[in-house]
């Protein structure tokens, strides 16, 4: 079509609008297609990400829970160390430090390590006489223990 273009009616008006529209369509035909494929591609982004998201939030939970044994592991071998070193039982110490556990033994120490409960009657004998009661004698003489 060259033009200018002279147009004597409204039907050559309408055709060549007909014409262009027809162009345009064919230029646009797959826009439905792109389109649809624009929005699983960002349903695939978002389903991705939301992955990723997933992975390092269990990541770092992972990383948590290592970190968590690691420190209770530090923990219980200074314990050792500390009860090994001073003599308190390790399942008596307190803290969370090395130094926290020397101190709760230093504290401790003397009272596991002293000289413990006193007994008043410890060490003593009991009183035995050389000649038996009459009814000690005869309750030998009933069982069968004789001198």
């Amino acid at each position: 079509m060259e033009f200018p273009v002279t147009i004597n009616s409204q039907d050559e008006f309408d055709g060549l609008v007909k014409s262009r529209l027809e162009r345009e369509r064919a230029k646009y035909a797959d826009y439905d297609d792109l389109r649809a494929r624009a929005e699983e591609a960002e349903a695939a982004k978002v389903a991705a990400e939301q992955a990723l998201t997933d992975e390092r939030t269990q990541r770092e939970a992972a990383e948590g829970e290592i970190q968590r044994f690691q420190t209770e592991k530090q923990v219980e071998t200074w314990r050792a160390e500390v009860a090994k070193a001073t003599g308190v039982p390790a399942d008596v110490l307190r803290g969370s430090t090395k130094e926290d556990f020397e101190a709760h033994a230093a504290v401790l120490k003397p009272l596991v390590t002293g000289a413990g409960p006193v007994i008043p009657t410890q060490g003593d004998q009991p009183i035995s006489s050389t000649h038996p009661s009459e009814k000690a004698a005869f309750a030998d003489f009933l069982t069968g223990h004789r001198d």
